[in-house]
This record gives C-alpha cells, structure tokens and sequence, in this order.
C-alpha cells in the first residue's frame, strides 16, 4: 500500500511540473514561447481583396465564399472572432488551418498549394511559411489562421462559418 501511495505521489508530481512548465511557455493568446521548435498561433490574418468576394478554405475540402458588404478594395483584417463553429459549414476543416485569398484567384492559388505541399510531404506549416510565394507571383496577400485549440472560437477540424461584421479594413 506505501508503494502505491508513493507511486501516486510521484505522478502527481510529475504533472504539477509539466503544467508549471507549460504554463511559464506560454501566454494568454496560446503562442507557444521559448520553447525551440514550438508553433506560434496568430490571433488574426489579412488578406488583400480586389473583389466583394473572400474564399475562405481548407484545401482538403471544397472552398467557400462569401460576398463582404459595403465592399471597397483592399487588405482586410480577419481576427479569430470571426471564426464561428458551426457543423452545417460552410468552412470545412481537415488540416486545423484556413487559407483566406480573394475568390477570384481561388483556382491558382489551389493549383499552388497541392503542388507546393506534394513537395512538402502536405506540411500545412511549412506551406503557410511559403505563402510569399504566391503573394508575389499574384501581387496579394494570403490569410491564413491555425486552429488555436480547444475551448476557443476555433478549436481545430470541424465545420465553421464566418461572421463577415467582423472583417475590418486594415
């Protein structure tokens, strides 16, 4: 009975300092701190429209797109509160990340990222450090957000909407 009392005692100590340790890396956005080779989530992207009409999309799904009213030209602002879950979609996730562009170059940028990705054994980190990539050839700027997990707005693969009063221009 000592031996199992002591075993106890020793996980709980084990978990008490791995908490104090996660709890010291990171801070209340959930970006992982100080810790090499740890992921920072962004809290909002931006992407540039020329158009009313903003995909959003999961390229292992099929894309959405939705129309911005009182639409003038520019980069928008897409914080995580716009992120709504909501199982009826229309924002499919499989990846635990969504890529915003404007819809009119939503078939290029596609064609991009499978090639890009195939080479990147479908990585969608190192695919979203490459996003420059695109948004030189296409002179935009891609959005894209990763899941900041669970209990958020956001919590990873899922069905999702999108709350357009949110948007802002930047």
């Amino acid at each position: 009975m000592a031996n199992l009392v002591m075993f106890g005692a020793s996980i709980f100590a084990v978990l008490g300092i791995a908490l104090f340790l996660f709890k010291k890396r990171s801070n209340r956005r959930g970006k992982q701190e100080g810790a090499e080779g740890c992921i920072t989530v962004e809290t909002e992207t931006i992407v540039m429209l020329k158009t009313n009409r903003l995909s959003a999309v999961d390229p292992a799904n099929d894309p959405a797109v939705f129309s911005i009213p009182d639409f003038a030209p520019g980069k928008y602002i897409v914080p995580y509160s716009a992120i709504q879950s909501n199982s009826e979609g229309p924002i499919y996730v499989d990846t635990g990340g969504i890529f915003f562009m404007d819809a009119q170059l939503l078939e290029p940028f596609l064609e991009w990222f499978h090639e890009t990705a195939d080479s990147l054994s479908y990585d969608i980190f190192s695919v979203s450090e490459k996003l420059n990539e695109f948004d030189d050839a296409f002179q935009t700027t891609t959005g894209f957000l990763f899941s900041e997990g669970i209990g958020t707005n956001f919590p990873g693969d899922g069905g999702y909407s999108l709350d357009l009063s949110k948007l802002r221009r930047e």
